[in-house]
């Protein structure tokens, strides 16, 4: 009687942590419009960065580490639908994500509007 009374209440609870998810998983496809902006943005991201390497603010591989983090968010836009959120400042202000970081290899700190 136990077993099976536990064996219902872990499928139920495997249902309520599975159901968000897949319908979470289903995103409506984008506007068009909104991805080419969105691919616009991220190219002039790239050309700012560039600059920056030009002019010798960052090094080439603090460059490509941006651009690379760049790319990562642009994918995960493009998977979930390009939904509008908080972007990378979120609940601390970009300073304690990713771009963030003080450790070997950051991105300094002005680029955490990326």
């Amino acid at each position: 009687m136990r077993k099976r009374i536990l064996a219902g209440v872990l499928a139920l609870a495997i249902m309520l942590i599975a159901v968000p998810i897949v319908l979470g998983a289903t995103t409506a496809p984008s506007n068009p419009q909104i991805a080419q902006l969105q691919q616009q943005l991220l190219d002039l991201k790239k050309q700012l960065v560039q600059k920056y390497v030009e002019n010798g603010q960052l090094t080439a591989d603090q460059g490509k580490l941006a651009e690379q983090r760049m790319d990562d968010v642009y994918k995960y836009a493009e998977q979930n639908g390009f939904q509008p959120g908080p972007g990378l400042g979120g609940i601390c202000g970009g300073g304690c994500g990713r771009m963030g970081g003080r450790g070997p290899g950051a991105v300094p700190q002005s680029f955490n509007s990326f």
